[in-house]
């Protein structure tokens, strides 16, 4: 019981912990802003506004699709934009 009203304590006035889950946390908040992969949008080239939100690797080039567009009810081509 004295080893978890320690732990406690340090939490609370030191806000540092050396436990594994911690210490990943506070590793993975200094890792670069740049990650792998970004959260990229698809527009349907019909004209209609409907899009897909899909993740894409950062090195790939545009993206460009064939899905489905509810709004017209076929199949076009979506491509990539900011």
């Amino acid at each position: 019981m004295v080893g978890m009203i320690d732990y406690v304590y340090r939490l609370l006035v030191n806000d540092t912990c050396s436990c594994c889950l911690c210490m990943a946390q506070r590793k993975a908040s200094r890792s670069s802003s740049k990650e792998k992969n970004k959260i990229i949008r698809v527009v349907s080239t019909a004209g209609t506004g409907f899009f897909y939100a899909m993740r894409k690797s950062r090195k790939m080039d545009k993206l460009e699709l064939k899905k489905y567009d509810p709004k017209v009810k076929r199949h076009v081509v979506f491509r990539e934009s900011k």
